[in-house]
């Protein structure tokens, strides 16, 4: 029987075929991959050195029990402590300090501005108790203070600029002459409009930021966290005058992060004063 007459007899009873064509179908396959890997940075922080005391063997606690009072006269127990970002993400570092019971205080006052780390960067926290006169009240009784350090995500964004390409560029700069045992700041503002310059000595000292307590004032950027530091503001093209910081500091830092101009910012620039 011929293939179009079986199709026709399959027709006949109901039923249909569909003729493809001669000859053999096949399907070669094969297969590729692409992939991607990334990896999540770290953040770690952890108590790096202490004047006092002993540092726990995971580095994330210091114990310091001070010498015991002898005496009803006014009188400290200083404490330092520092905490460094081991991570590779910069850290936010916020301290929160207890209330020891009256007369004693903690020399390091809350509210704590925070400080930001970058990776590898370290910050000494100059701590410890104080305390004013005592009276038979005080005899037998004991004091503590706790610093809770949180180590949190920076969110802080890195200024853009130098103060040396402001330099290059005609931008707002400064420029300083280190002394013995001092450094002096001059500002500049080649352009007519608002530059802004804080500036401070030896590091993280929380008296040299604005506020009542101090550091309690908040930045006019809200992307810097660790608040309001001493500054001169230049209203257009001119120089301010010099200004002396010392006589026995160790180095002076200056930063501009507010102000008329976001490309010309630029994040805390050290100059030594000479030994």
């Amino acid at each position: 029987m011929t293939l179009r007459k079986m199709a026709g007899l399959l027709a006949a009873l109901g039923l249909t075929i569909g003729l493809i064509g001669s000859g053999v179908g096949a399907a070669f396959t094969d297969q590729v991959t692409a992939n991607q890997t990334i990896n999540v940075g770290t953040l770690h922080c952890i108590i790096s050195a202490a004047s006092a005391g002993t540092i726990a063997g995971d580095l994330k606690s210091v114990s310091y029990t001070a010498p015991t009072i002898m005496s009803s006269v006014a009188g400290s127990a200083p404490f330092s402590f520092t905490v460094q970002d081991t991570g590779s993400i910069a850290a936010r570092v916020h301290v929160a300090v207890s209330s020891p019971a009256a007369p004693f205080s903690s020399i390091l006052a809350a509210p704590v501005p925070d400080v930001t780390l970058a990776a590898g960067a370290s910050n000494a926290y100059a701590a410890g108790l104080q305390w004013g006169v005592l009276t038979n009240a005080n005899l037998n009784t004991t004091a503590s203070v706790t610093y809770t350090v949180s180590c949190l995500e920076s969110t802080a964004k890195t200024p853009p600029s130098t103060n040396a390409t402001n330099q290059t560029n005609g931008w707002a700069n400064f420029t300083a002459v280190a002394g013995s045992g001092t450094v002096t700041l001059t500002f500049h503002q080649p352009r007519p409009f608002y530059a802004c310059f804080e500036y401070r000595t030896d590091g993280n000292v929380p008296e040299q930021r604005l506020g009542t307590p101090p550091g309690s004032a908040a930045n006019p950027n809200p992307a810097i966290t660790d608040g309001r530091w001493l500054s001169v503001c230049l209203p257009g093209i001119g120089n301010s005058a010099p200004l002396t910081l010392g006589p026995t500091i160790g180095y002076a830092e200056v930063r501009m992060v507010f102000g008329a101009e976001n490309d010309e910012r630029f994040d805390w620039t050290r100059v030594n004063a000479l030994p």
